[in-house]
């Protein structure tokens, strides 16, 4: 990953895997409510610190204390924040703020979104772009996969269907991504699976993103998903 909008999140582990099927994480519940945090640990930390949510031109959305152990709590922007800001986009194109490109279908065409994955912390020994994901890899029969989570803001209930182009979050010229997301009014949480795959034509991808249930995390360095 060279950016944080554009993290190229399995270039390292894809180069000589194959795929396996893809997938997508369990749908939200429907009776779950809008989300007002993210709940999360980062990897390998060391020392106190903050976490920090970055907007479209760098500037902070949001904060949090990091604690020893590496446990955090960001309450997520409010809606005036995020106007403040400029960040509020379509709800068609909002995935694009992920590092995908393309427009989808939204069943609401005034509702505006927008979406993040990755956080900036930082200690007085360390400072790391992380992320909520994970790659999972086998050599026998060679293949891998990414699992992970983003989050989306709406600013009215809609559907987001289509496909997007995700190819960025690899590294990758190309992934073709299936998005089926039941955004509520308010933060959602996204989940996101990518599969790899190489043949005599090349590498290739696809996945999916879908809404899923909201959790606790596990945040890693983004540089260390691609160190393989």
């Amino acid at each position: 990953m060279k950016t944080l909008t554009r993290p190229a999140l399995l270039v390292g582990a894809a180069l000589a895997l194959s795929a396996c099927g893809s997938a997508r994480l369990p749908p939200a519940p429907e009776n779950q409510p809008p989300v007002a945090a993210v709940r999360g640990e980062i990897a390998n930390w060391a020392g106190t610190g903050t976490v920090t949510l970055p907007g479209p031109a760098g500037q902070a959305l949001a904060s949090a204390e990091v604690a020893a152990d590496g446990s955090f709590s960001l309450a997520l922007p409010t809606e005036g924040a995020l106007t403040g800001a400029g960040a509020l986009r379509d709800s068609a194109s909002a995935l694009a703020q992920l590092g995908c490109t393309g427009t989808l279908s939204s069943s609401t065409p005034a509702a505006r979104g927008y979406g993040f994955l990755a956080l900036n912390a930082r200690s007085s020994a360390q400072a790391q772009t992380i992320v909520a994901a994970t790659v999972d890899f086998s050599y026998l029969p060679p293949r891998a996969r990414l699992q992970g989570y983003a989050w989306l803001y709406a600013d009215q209930a809609t559907r987001l269907t289509g496909t997007l182009d995700c190819g960025n979050l690899l590294g990758l010229p190309r992934a073709a991504v299936t998005v089926n997301v039941q955004a509520k009014q308010g933060w959602n949480v996204l989940g996101i699976v990518l599969d790899a795959s190489s043949g005599l034509g090349g590498i290739s991808a696809r996945g999916t993103i879908g809404d899923t249930a909201d959790t606790r995390t596990v945040w890693r360095d983004q540089s260390g998903l691609i160190e393989w």
